[in-house]
């Protein structure tokens, strides 16, 4: 399975959840979280990954950072997961 058989899915079931999502891109400066899922009280980041991958160690000290600052942020290699993560 890919990463975006996960993601895709995921990323719909949150639209017909209400959310908003944005894909992340910052520029000038790498390993931010693959997307940002917004809604009325709640907004955190998923970084997704293929079923059994793990995040480069860059991606893992961003995650930290992220965090440390207060963020909620997830990693997703199960599309089960991703699916309850976004549901009411």
């Amino acid at each position: 399975m890919l990463e975006a058989q996960i993601e895709n899915p995921v990323v719909r079931e949150a639209k017909a959840n209400g959310y908003k999502v944005r894909k992340v891109c910052w520029f000038g400066h790498r390993n931010a979280p693959d997307r940002l899922f917004m809604k009325p009280g709640r907004g955190f980041f998923v970084e997704f990954k293929a079923p059994g991958e793990a995040p480069r160690p860059a991606q893992v000290r961003e995650i930290t950072r992220l965090r440390k600052a207060g963020f909620e942020v997830h990693v997703i290699d199960d599309l089960e997961e991703g699916l309850a993560l976004v549901r009411d």
